[in-house]
């Protein structure tokens, strides 16, 4: 019975710490992913957004950079954080194009993102496209922000 006892408890601490990391490397990833997309733009996603998605390359014996995919949801729309970085309006073919190449990079399919967070070009929406390949598409409707870091 004390073995058991004993087994159950190690078993027990061994799940928790699992969760514990997992839930502590989430922040971590996270964290990373909004420092990152600052180090390259300058632009500080508001830290009122929530990641809700969030896919990189993560290879660790690759040159160059590394590719990006974080979905930010916002409460409300973040008018002036969109002004200040001088989003455009309306349709951009080219944007759309290059936005889209810039998945080609990434460790997952673009079939396995879900639905929810892939950019509908089809609706309205503000766009930023930087020097350094990173690709800025805010969905005006349910207030998310997608940004997609092309890798090389």
């Amino acid at each position: 019975m004390r073995k058991k006892i004993i087994y159950f408890g190690l078993v027990a601490v061994m799940l928790l710490s699992v969760f514990g990391l997992k839930a502590c490397t989430n922040r971590n990833e996270y964290k990373y992913a909004r420092e990152r997309i600052e180090d390259l733009t300058e632009i500080e996603v508001p830290i009122d957004s929530e990641i809700v998605y969030h896919s990189r390359d993560d290879a660790a014996f690759k040159n160059g950079r590394r590719a990006q995919y974080t979905v930010f949801k916002f409460e409300n729309e973040p008018t002036n954080w969109l002004k200040e970085n001088i989003f455009s309006e309306g349709r951009d073919e080219d944007f759309e194009m290059y936005f889209m190449s810039s998945l080609a990079f990434l460790p997952v399919e673009t079939e396995e993102i879900p639905d929810e967070f892939f950019p509908e070009f089809e609706k309205d929406y503000l766009w930023l496209e930087t020097n350094s390949s990173v690709y800025f598409f805010y969905d005006i409707q349910n207030f998310m922000l997608i940004v997609s870091i092309a890798g090389n």
